[in-house]
């Protein structure tokens, strides 16, 4: 994303041929996110940032996804996963970022001395503590900018595919592009309808509750 080529090639991609493009297709950034990054505060703000760079430098329609939700165990996790699918405010995750992750507090090195010594000492450190300034500064830009959120993904469910394929077919315009929406009448409704049946606040709530359900 940090390359100028990529969205060169995207606008000959996207823009139609009167406007200095070559076919004018509709095409969607889907950002697919490894979801075990909720375990490690300092890889979740990281993997943020990418997607949030990938958002603006693009300049195309966007769905962000969580993949692997199968895998998670709510035990291990910080928070809950609306926490992680949200991220209106990523703040909170800094205490775990000074902690450090579960694996070094309560795993194979718990009792290992000569490590957790290493590790004080690597958090008592000039670097550490400026190491933290900055990732909360950054964890503060992703808030500000508020185009991060996540859809929740297992390839196996249905329902969850169902949901991501929706939004991409909602974000490239396809869903007012169809046959019964011929006229402007018509693509005026589709595109109220779409509205109202967009994944808002029930549609997030019920997406939600599949997943702490079944997962």
């Amino acid at each position: 994303t940090h390359s100028e080529s990529s969205s060169k090639i995207l606008s000959l991609l996207t823009l139609p041929p009167h406007k200095g493009g070559h076919i004018g297709l509709n095409v969607v950034n889907v950002n697919l996110v490894d979801s075990t990054s909720i375990y490690d505060a300092g890889r979740f703000i990281s993997t943020c940032l990418t997607t949030l760079m990938s958002c603006i430098r693009l300049s195309l329609p966007v769905v962000n996804v969580l993949t692997k939700v199968d895998l998670l165990s709510s035990q291990s996790a910080a928070f809950d996963i609306e926490f992680f699918a949200s991220c209106d405010n990523l703040q909170p995750l800094m205490q775990y970022l000074e902690q450090g992750s579960v694996e070094d507090e309560e795993g194979e090195y718990a009792d290992d001395e000569e490590y957790q010594n290493a590790r004080r000492k690597v958090k008592d450190s000039k670097f550490y503590r400026r190491h933290a300034e900055l990732t909360s500064g950054l964890a503060e830009v992703i808030t500000d900018y508020g185009l991060v959120s996540y859809k929740l993904l297992c390839v196996s469910d249905a329902a969850l595919m169902g949901r991501v394929v929706a939004e991409c077919d909602k974000v490239n315009g396809y869903v007012y592009t169809r046959e019964e929406y011929d006229t402007d009448d018509n693509k005026v409704n589709a595109m109220f309808k779409a509205a109202v049946k967009s994944d808002g606040f029930n549609g997030r709530q019920k997406e939600l509750e599949d997943v702490r359900e079944r997962y």
